[in-house]
């Protein structure tokens, strides 16, 4: 799989976690980059709450981390 398309499912499934059930809490979600890959690959996160992303990379390779809905990921890969 291709790095864009890694960065692709990775914020399309953090976008769609963003977007379920309403509760106003907090946390702090750790995701690693290694192997061109997110760790962990799949973020579930109540609409309302605030989160706070902790992101290491420990490829020898640069990265971007890009929150947003699908028509932001669209934007991005173009």
């Amino acid at each position: 799989m291709t790095r864009a398309a890694l960065l692709a499912a990775g914020v399309v499934l953090i976008a769609a976690a963003l977007s379920m059930s309403s509760s106003a809490s907090s946390q702090t979600i750790a995701v690693a980059m290694r192997y061109s890959r997110f760790a962990p690959a799949r973020v579930i996160v109540r609409r309302g709450a605030t989160v706070r992303f902790v992101v290491t990379n420990v490829d020898p390779i640069d990265h971007e981390f890009i929150l947003g809905d699908e028509a932001v990921q669209r934007r991005h890969e173009t």
